[in-house]
C-alpha cells in the first residue's frame, strides 16, 4: 500500500507535505474533473477516486496549489495553476507516470498530453526511476490522445540495479572556482524624495493612463523614474562549478561491456550485497555523464553534510543563449539549442540555491579583511576593492549625493584614490548590512571582504588592472583546506585532505590536445543538445556506448 511515509522515505515526495483534514474542503473526484475538463476553470481542489489519504504542504483551507491524494495503489498530484492531474501507479516497485490530464478551457485545439509541453515543474515529484525516459528534460514524441501512454520504462530489467545505486550512492559536494565573497558594486536605484516617493523624469512624461496609475498606486514605468548611481555591497555566489564529490557502490561499473550493456537495454549484474563506495573527485561534464548512467539521472544529497535540507539534485537542460554577433540574421526562426545541467529536484528541495554554504569546497579563497581592527595595510586593501568599481573621476562625479558623502575621490592620491567610511584606520567603520545570496531573509554576522591590488594597465598607462588576492590548494596555511569548514566537508564525504588535494588540481589543469581527444564530451553534449527534444537520453541512437565510456573512463 502506498502511504506519504513510504514515498518521502524513498525521496519521491517532498518531506514538507504533510496529511490533510479533508472535511475542511469540498473535493473534486478525478473521474469528475475528466468528465468536465473542457467545461472551464476548476477552482475545486481534484483528488483520486476513493483516497485514502491526501497530502499538501498547507491546509486544503488555504486553497494550496499542488495537493496529492493516493487510493493506496495509485497517487494523484494535482496542480490547481496549471490545471492538470498527473497519475502515477507502480511498476517494479517504482512509481510511473501513467496518465495527464489537463483542462482544455484555455485553448480548443490545445493537445494536452504533448509530453513536451509539461516541464519539471509540471511533473513535479515523477519518478526517481523513470526521469530520463520520461520527463521533458530528454523529450518524448508528442501523444495526440487525451492522457499519456508510458513507453517502456528504459531498462526495466535494470530497475534494482538502479535503485541499488540511489540507496548506496551519494553526491556529497561541489567543487568551485571560488568561494562565495561580499563584493563591491555599482548600481542604480530609483531616485525618492523625502517623502519616500519615487521622483518621475521630467524629460519623459507619463501618458495620460500611466498618470492616472501613478496618481492611484505610486507606480510608473522603471523608464520614466529618476536615477541615481550608488556603490552597494553584496554576498555573491561561489564561483563556477568545476567538478564534483560523489560516491557510488563499489563494482556497478567496471568494464567497457558494462556500459555497452545498461546502453543496450541488457540486464546488467551487480552485487547487492556489496555496499562498499567508490569516492571520487569528478569534473563536471564527467558528473553529469555519471549521474545519468549509474543513477538514471538522479541522485540523493549527503545527509552528513546537507542534515534536513538534503534533497535529490537531477540532470535537466537549459537553454543556450545566443550572443547577439552569433544571431541569426536571416529572420529564420531558428530551434533552440539546450545543454544538460544539473538542479534541484523542486519537489524534494526545502531550499531554492541548490550550491549553499554547507556543500561545497573552493579551489582557491581569497585573501579578506573584516571592518573591525583593520591596519593601513588592510584599508588600502579594501578601499583598492571600491576604486575598482569606480574606476575614474568621471564615474564617481555621477554617484549619488548619499554615495559620495560616504566615499571620498582623490586622483591626487597615486597608491589609493579612494577613502570611505567603510575602511578607516581611526574611528568606527560605517556598518556594511548584507543580505545571504540563498536567503535574502538572512544577514551576514561576520563581513569578510576580500582585498585587491593594483597595477598599471600594460596596454594603457592611464588606467590601471586590480586583481583580488588568492590563495590556491598548495597553500597549507590560508587556503581553502586550512579553513575548517571546508576540510570538514572533504572528511564528511569520505576523503581525505590529501585525497581530495590531488584530484581537485586535475579539474582545472591545462589539457594536451591528445588529452583532449581522449576525453572530450563533444559527442556527448552534441547529441544531447540536438536530441533533446524529441528522443530520450538513453536512446541508443543518441548516445555512442564508446563514447560514453571514455566520459566515464577511469571512475570505476
Amino acid at each position: 500500500m502506498i502511504t506519504l511515509g513510504y514515498l518521502q522515505e524513498r525521496g519521491l515526495i517532498s518531506d514538507v507535505l504533510k496529511l490533510c483534514d479533508t472535511e475542511t474542503r469540498v473535493l473534486c473526484k478525478a473521474s469528475e474533473f475528466e468528465s468536465k475538463k473542457d467545461v472551464g476553470y476548476c477552482d475545486s481542489i481534484v483528488v483520486i477516486d476513493g483516497f485514502r489519504w491526501v497530502a499538501s504542504d498547507t491546509p486544503l483551507a488555504d486553497n494550496p496549489a499542488i495537493v496529492y491524494s493516493s487510493d493506496g495503489n495509485s497517487l494523484c498530484c494535482w496542480n490547481r495553476d496549471e490545471q492538470k492531474l498527473i497519475k502515477k501507479g507502480i511498476q517494479d516497485g517504482m512509481l510511473v507516470v501513467t496518465e495527464v490530464v489537463k483542462n482544455n478551457y484555455k485553448k480548443e485545439n490545445e493537445t494536452m498530453s504533448d509530453l513536451n509541453n509539461l516541464n519539471l515543474d509540471d511533473l513535479g515529484d515523477v519518478s526517481i526511476d523513470n526521469t530520463l525516459s520520461n520527463l521533458e528534460a530528454f523529450g518524448e514524441a508528442p501523444v495526440a490522445t487525451g492522457s499519456i501512454v508510458p513507453k517502456e520504462n528504459f531498462e526495466s530489467a535494470n530497475q534494482k540495479f538502479f535503485l541499488h545505486a540511489k540507496e548506496n550512492g551519494r553526491f556529497h559536494a561541489f567543487v568551485t572556482k571560488t568561494p562565495t565573497a561580499v563584493k563591491a558594486s555599482k548600481t542604480s536605484v530609483k531616485l525618492l524624495d523625502a517623502n519616500g516617493c519615487i521622483q518621475l523624469d521630467p524629460d519623459n512624461p507619463l501618458t495620460p493612463e500611466e498618470q492616472n496609475t501613478f496618481d492611484k498606486s505610486k507606480k510608473a514605468p522603471l523608464s520614466k523614474i529618476l536615477k541615481e548611481q550608488v556603490v552597494t555591497f553584496r554576498e555573491a555566489k561561489p564561483g563556477q562549478i568545476v567538478g564534483g564529490i560523489i560516491s557510488y557502490p563499489a563494482g556497478i561499473q567496471s568494464s567497457v561491456s558494462f556500459i555497452d550493456d545498461v546502453l543496450a537495454k541488457k540486464e546488467v549484474s551487480f552485487d547487492p550485497n556489496n555496499k562498499e563506495k567508490v569516492i571520487k573527485v569528478l569534473p563536471y561534464e564527467q558528473l553529469l555523464a555519471t549521474i545519468a548512467a549509474i543513477f538514471h539521472g538522479q541522485i540523493r544529497e549527503d545527509d552528513a553534510i546537507m542534515g534536513k535540507e538534503a534533497s535529490w539534485l537531477q540532470i535537466s537542460k537549459k537553454q543556450i543563449k545566443k550572443k547577439k554577433a552569433d544571431a541569426d540574421v536571416t529572420g529564420t526562426a531558428q530551434p533552440a539549442q539546450y545543454r544538460p545541467t544539473l538542479i534541484l529536484r523542486k519537489d524534494t528541495a526545502t531550499r531554492k540555491s541548490m550550491v549553499t554554504e554547507k556543500n561545497y569546497v573552493p579551489m582557491a579563497v581569497y585573501k579578506t579583511a573584516s571592518q573591525q581592527h583593520l591596519t593601513a595595510e588592510e584599508a588600502d586593501g579594501l578601499n583598492l576593492h571600491v576604486e575598482s568599481v569606480i574606476k575614474n573621476k568621471g564615474i564617481y562625479d555621477a554617484l549619488s549625493d548619499s554615495t559620495k558623502a560616504d566615499i571620498k575621490w582623490d586622483d591626487a592620491n597615486s597608491e589609493v584614490r579612494v577613502s570611505s567610511e567603510y575602511f578607516k584606520t581611526k574611528g568606527q567603520c560605517k556598518p556594511i548590512v548584507v543580505p545571504r545570496y540563498f536567503d535574502k531573509t538572512l544577514t551576514l554576522t561576520d563581513v569578510l571582504i576580500p582585498v585587491k591590488t593594483r597595477k598599471v594597465n600594460k596596454k594603457d598607462p592611464a588606467k590601471f588592472t586590480y586583481s583580488y588576492v588568492t590563495y590556491k590548494l598548495d597553500d597549507p596555511e590560508n587556503g581553502p583546506l586550512a579553513n575548517p569548514n571546508y576540510r570538514d566537508v572533504i572528511e564528511k564525504s569520505g576523503l581525505s585532505l590529501e585525497v581530495f588535494a590531488e584530484e581537485a588540481r586535475k579539474l582545472t589543469r591545462r589539457k594536451s590536445k591528445k588529452d583532449d581527444e581522449d576525453t572530450s564530451v563533444d559527442t556527448y553534449l552534441s547529441a544531447m543538445q540536438g536530441d533533446i527534444n524529441n528522443k530520450s537520453m538513453f536512446e541508443g541512437a543518441i548516445i555512442d556506448s564508446a563514447e560514453l565510456t571514455k566520459i566515464l573512463k577511469g571512475i570505476a
